[in-house]
């Protein structure tokens, strides 16, 4: 997460000017198993364990794939005793680029992005009570049996 830059959604670049900022006595914020927080790759960092969760699924809209891959592995690290924090890196515009659409490209992410207004809580609900169905679990097979129930 890149203070004062968040990578949000078209919907609210339309909406509203971003100012996301942790406060300096903040170091960052864990996310509770059980709870889903969307993030993006742009600026995390994943470790050895969770390098798995770099794929990204194929079958929806690159502006969907990242938010999407990012509840479904939420969903694992449960299974994984792995968790999601949100960590002040004392990273911000100046020290990371990030392309950003044009004003003409925006109607078209704005499209591309409608599954994450229309789809998104059908999903959480999904990926929540889903049990991975491998009589030998692995992440892998996990993973791959996940993304063929959100398909």
């Amino acid at each position: 997460m890149i203070q004062d830059d968040p990578n949000e959604a078209a919907v609210s670049k339309l909406s509203f000017e971003a100012n996301l900022t942790f406060p300096p006595s903040t170091s960052g914020v864990l996310i509770p198993q059980g709870l889903y927080a969307p993030f993006h790759s742009a600026a995390a960092l994943f470790t050895e364990r969770a390098l798995w969760a770099l794929l990204l699924p194929m079958t929806v809209a690159s502006e969907v794939s990242d938010v999407w891959r990012s509840y479904a592995a939420q969903r694992i690290f449960r299974d994984t005793g792995l968790q999601l924090a949100f960590v002040n890196g004392g990273m911000s515009r100046s020290s990371v680029r990030v392309a950003r659409n044009t004003s003409a490209a925006l109607e078209e992410a704005l499209v591309a992005e409608t599954p994450l207004y229309a789809r998104t809580r059908e999903l959480l609900t999904l990926i929540d009570h889903w049990t991975c169905p491998a009589s030998r679990p692995t992440v892998a097979l996990c993973m791959q049996q996940l993304w063929y129930t959100m398909h």
